[in-house]
C-alpha cells in the first residue's frame, strides 16, 4: 500500500478540510474533471482512500491539539449554548434543538437509526421458450 498522497491527492484533502468536507468542490480545486456527480464519486473514492484518510486524521488532530479542543470540552460548550437558548428572552428553539442534534451526533446516538441487514437472495427464473 502507497502511503505518500499523490500531488493532486494533497490537494483535495487539505481543500476538503478547509472547505466544510465538500468533496465535490475538493476535486474541482484538486482538478479533478467531471460532473458534480462523477466528482462526488470521486470524492466519495478518495475518502476511502487510506493514505486520504490518515492525512485527515491527522491534520484534525494536530488542530485540535493545537486550539486545545477536546470531545469533552466540545460537549461541554455545546451544553452552555443549549442552555443558553432556553434563557435568553425569547427562548431560540432552533439554536436549543441544534445542540441537541450535535450532542446525540458526537455520543453516537443517532447510530441506533441505523439497521444492517444481511442474507442470501434467491431467485428462480421460469424457462422461456
Amino acid at each position: 500500500m502507497k502511503n505518500k498522497l499523490t500531488p493532486k491527492q494533497e490537494k483535495f484533502y487539505k481543500r476538503y478540510i478547509s472547505n466544510d468536507f465538500n468533496g465535490v468542490e475538493a476535486c474541482k480545486f484538486a482538478g479533478y474533471k467531471g460532473t458534480d456527480a462523477t466528482l462526488a464519486v470521486v470524492a466519495n473514492q478518495n475518502l476511502r482512500k487510506p493514505n486520504i484518510m490518515k492525512a485527515i486524521a491527522e491534520s484534525q488532530k494536530r488542530d485540535s491539539k493545537k486550539l486545545n479542543i477536546t470531545r469533552e470540552s466540545l460537549l461541554n460548550d455545546i451544553q452552555v449554548a443549549k442552555d443558553m437558548a432556553l434563557t435568553e428572552e425569547q427562548p431560540q428553539f432552533q439554536a436549543y434543538l441544534k445542540a441537541i442534534e450535535m450532542q446525540a451526533k458526537m455520543l453516537g446516538l443517532n447510530e441506533a437509526d441505523k439497521i444492517e441487514i444481511s442474507g442470501e437472495v434467491f431467485l428462480e427464473t421460469e424457462p422461456s421458450f
